[in-house]
C-alpha cells in the first residue's frame, strides 16, 4: 500500500513541474534532473524494501489428498533481502526457505527465485548461521529431477532444531558463475507445530 502511495507521489510531482512554465537554465535543469532520479531512484528502492520485507513473513498453508486421507503442512518465508545477478537472471532474486511435512516425512528445502545453484555433484553444502551462533555447514542435495533452482537440506531435524526460537537466520548458499550470497530471513513469526 505504501508503495502505490509513492508512486501516486511521484506522478503528482512530475505532473506538476510539467504545470509550471518557468524557464530554467541548463545548469539548474541539470541539477533538477539530477535530484529527481535520484529522489525517484530511492524511492524505487524503498518500493522494493517495503515488498520485500512483506513477504519475508513467514506464511502457513497445508493441503489434504482424498485419496490417501493426508494432510501435508508449509511453512515458508522469502529472504529480506535480494540479490542481482547478471543476465540472464536480471533483477533481484530472493531465496525461500520452506519447512515441509509431507507423508510424516519432514523436509527443509531453499529456492532462487531467479538464478541456479552451483551444484555439479549430487552433494554439496550451504553456510548456515543462526542469530549470533557460529555459521554451520549443511549438506544439501538436488531434488530428484535435478532442478537447479532447489536445494534440500540433510538433517532436517537438528536444522529445524536449530532455527526454532530464533530471531534471524542467515542462509550462503553457491550460484553458478555467481559465487556465494547471504541472504537474512525473519525468524520471529515462525512457529511450527507439527
Amino acid at each position: 500500500m505504501k508503495a502505490i502511495y509513492l508512486i501516486i507521489t511521484a506522478l503528482v510531482f512530475f505532473t506538476s513541474c510539467d504545470s509550471k512554465k518557468t524557464e530554467l537554465t541548463p545548469l539548474q535543469e541539470a541539477e533538477l534532473d539530477a535530484k529527481v532520479n535520484a529522489e525517484v531512484e530511492q524511492m524505487m528502492k524503498d518500493i522494493q524494501e517495503d515488498i520485500q520485507e512483506e513477504n519475508s513473513q513467514w506464511k502457513y498453508t497445508s493441503t489434504y489428498d482424498k485419496m490417501s486421507a493426508d494432510s501435508s503442512f508449509f511453512a515458508t518465508a522469502q529472504s529480506k533481502d535480494l540479490i542481482y545477478l547478471d543476465f540472464p537472471y536480471d533483477g533481484g532474486s530472493s531465496l525461500s526457505l520452506t519447512i515441509r511435512l509431507s507423508d510424516n516425512k519432514l523436509n527443509a528445502y531453499i529456492r532462487i527465485s531467479k538464478g541456479q545453484f552451483n551444484s555439479l555433484y549430487r552433494t554439496d553444502y550451504v553456510n548456515v548461521k543462526v542469530d549470533d551462533q557460529e555459521a554451520r555447514r549443511y549438506k544439501v542435495l538436488k531434488s530428484n529431477d535435478n532442478s537447479s533452482d532447489l536445494l534440500f537440506i540433510e538433517n532436517e531435524k537438528a536444522f529445524l532444531k536449530a532455527i526454532k526460537g530464533s530471531s534471524t537466520l542467515l542462509i550462503e548458499p553457491t550460484f553458478y558463475s555467481h559465487g556465494s550470497h547471504v541472504f537474512e530471513f525473519n525468524m520471529s513469526n515462525f512457529k511450527w507445530q507439527h
